[in-house]
């Protein structure tokens, strides 16, 4: 294990050897802490190096070993290696650090939170709906618009507080991914509401922005696509990682424009192709099973089976979208020949 100090909050932080070089979240300050490599006694070649004492140099004292002395004046000589700029490769798997990603250690136990959460909105959405809540303000019967009422407001907090807990997983995926984290290990603590909310202004305000896009390109070309929601949908799909992106970049949910951002649209357009290839995937087939199997089933019973496919979708999406971001960041590496 690794100990290390925070620099933001002094906190004591541990971590296994192989993040070593690596980045995390520290778990008090949540600020982005990097993970200090292991001390290593210093060679050149297969010498050991020792601070110069002073000594002269080539004695039998010092026969066998080198000193820093000693390295200027060979480097001197050595010719300069040719050196090239090589990207570094991707350190995940498509089907392991993507769509494999909600069911791997440690990430179990929040998609399934989620889908908790986003079964219990939709029982009562539709309990609400079974009681007749469209009528309940004129209705005759008392006690049924009561309750039809109570599981209307029900289903709109359980929504409101489903929406916040599957933005701030989105979100911790996003940055612990972006960071090269392959695996997640400071989730959010749903509890603590106050330490999160200022993050969801990210998700909310580009999700709005991109929705007043879409109706603005519909207002400009009406009858691009077929329907109104049809344009709004694509423009959603297509803008908001962008703008997301933008706004993380520049440290604002309110400014979501960022040159680096837009720069690697030309530069890494394979990666941005990917990666729109595979989150359409993901939602068309998340579309596809909720169309064939959802009448086949109860509501009772496609109710959570519809929740855990939401959550596994949330969780993809957000670590598809921080494998993009990784590969965005990173700057090419320098390499020996």
């Amino acid at each position: 294990m690794i100990f290390f100090e925070c620099p933001y909050c002094a906190a004591t932080l541990e971590i296994g050897e192989g993040r070593a070089g690596g980045s995390m979240t520290c778990a008090f300050c949540k600020g982005q802490v990097e993970v200090p490599k292991p001390s290593k006694p210093r060679r050149y070649g297969e010498y050991d190096l020792e601070e110069d004492d002073g000594r002269p140099r080539g004695s039998s004292a010092t026969l066998g070993k080198l000193t820093a002395a000693d390295i200027e004046e060979l480097e001197e000589v050595e010719e300069p290696r040719k050196k090239k700029r090589r990207r570094p490769k991707m350190e995940w798997q498509l089907f392991v650090g993507g769509f494999g990603f909600p069911w791997s250690p440690g990430a179990v136990m929040q998609w399934l939170l989620i889908a908790i959460w986003a079964t219990a909105a939709g029982w009562l959405a539709q309990s609400a709906i079974a009681l007749g809540i469209h009528q309940a303000l004129g209705g005759a019967n008392l006690n049924q618009s009561i309750l039809a009422l109570l599981a209307g407001m029900g289903a709109l907090m359980a929504g409101v507080a489903l929406a916040g807990i599957a933005a701030i997983h989105g979100m911790t995926i996003l940055l612990e991914t972006t960071a090269g984290n392959d695996r997640m290990e400071n989730w959010p603590n749903v509890g603590l509401f106050l330490d999160w909310i200022g993050d969801l202004w990210f998700i909310f305000n580009t999700a709005t922005l991109s929705v007043v896009l879409g109706l603005g390109l519909d207002w400009l070309l009406p009858g691009l696509l077929a329907t109104r929601e049809w344009t709004v949908a694509i423009m959603v799909f297509f803008v908001f990682p962008i703008l997301l992106l933008c706004s993380l970049e520049s440290g604002s949910p309110f400014l979501p424009v960022s040159a680096i951002v837009f720069a690697s649209l030309g530069r890494h357009g394979i990666a941005w192709l990917a990666f729109y290839l595979q989150a359409g995937s993901l939602l068309a087939l998340a579309a596809a099973m909720v169309y064939y199997f959802a009448p086949w089933l109860e509501p009772r019973l496609a109710i959570p089976l519809a929740a855990l496919l939401f959550s596994a979708v949330v969780m993809i999406y957000f670590r598809l979208l921080g494998r993009l971001a990784f590969y965005c960041s990173v700057e090419p590496e320098e390499e020996e020949e």
